[in-house]
């Protein structure tokens, strides 16, 4: 998740594009994630909670807090996120309710 979150404040649209689930990559583009994460002035992340996620599991997840400014008003973004490991590398899966 951190390194998600770095990728959304440098703009490393490609690593974003490349750690998410091919279900995910059904429902934006590149250029959907570029657009989104430009308009916001990241000011940190919070990870309140983790499960599993270790070397040898096969999914995990991660209850965290993006802040950022957007037009100008101060946001954050709580959500438990789901990955889950495919051929070694660790997928942004989606967010559990």
């Amino acid at each position: 998740m951190r390194s998600r979150y770095s990728a959304h404040v440098i703009l490393a649209i490609d690593y974003l594009w490349d750690t998410w689930s091919p279900e995910q990559r059904l429902r934006s583009s590149k250029a959907d994630i570029l657009q989104w994460a430009q308009s916001c002035d990241w000011l940190g992340l919070q990870i309140l909670s983790t499960s599993k996620g270790l070397a040898a599991d096969q999914e995990g997840t991660v209850e965290f807090i993006a802040l950022f400014r957007q037009a100008g008003q101060l946001q954050q973004h709580h959500e438990h996120s789901l990955f889950r490991k495919n051929l070694g590398k660790w997928l942004y899966v989606d967010h559990q309710d």
